[in-house]
């Protein structure tokens, strides 16, 4: 699997690993930490054509200014077991960002997920995916809105992650905004 995403900085990266131990402690949560690191997901899909994935990456890396967001409050989707995130509301440089970055790669990637599209995503930072129960959920959640998220996180970079079938998260590929590929 191959995704595209922002990475939070410090000190938010952080805070949510810490969410992340306290999830675990209080409720068994391991899975999120095991698969990923804390970010946000631009888009994703089975595989990219990096040949041509880099260079369109570097182009629009070049053309994009850093920009905020705001995250704020906590949400879950539903699924086999509840996906419980941390909120980032939409705002015109995000929304425009991320149309570009589907447009551009869309044809090169292999069965993208149609739930990081224009028309479906939903910009957030999972804190417990897959082995959270449902029993669970309400304590979970009033937990985590204890806490009163509200932040403005400065976005300034992205990176290919690439997820090997076990398990396995390598980043790769990073750009920054405004000025292309970094390594």
């Amino acid at each position: 699997m191959h995704a595209l995403i922002s990475t939070l900085p410090k000190p938010y990266e952080d805070q949510v690993l810490q969410m992340w131990d306290e999830l675990e402690e209080r409720f068994g949560c391991k899975y999120v930490r095991t698969a990923t690191v804390p970010h946000f997901t631009w888009q994703l899909g089975d595989r990219y054509n990096l040949e041509a994935v880099i260079p369109l990456l570097k182009q629009l890396a070049s053309e994009l200014e850093p920009f905020d967001i705001v995250v704020q409050g906590v949400e879950h989707f539903v699924s086999q077991s509840p996906i419980v995130f941390l909120q980032i509301i939409k705002n015109p440089s995000l929304v425009k960002a991320h149309l570009d970055i589907w447009q551009r790669m869309e044809a090169h990637t292999t069965e993208p997920n149609l739930l990081y599209s224009p028309a479906l995503w939903h910009p957030h930072i999972s804190l417990a995916v897959q082995d959270l129960s449902w029993e669970d959920l309400p304590k979970a959640l009033e937990f985590i809105q204890s806490k009163k998220i509200d932040w403005r996180v400065m976005i300034d970079h992205f990176s290919v992650l690439r997820q090997e079938p076990d398990g396995a998260v390598i980043l790769e590929h990073h750009f920054q905004l405004g000025k292309g590929q970094i390594r």
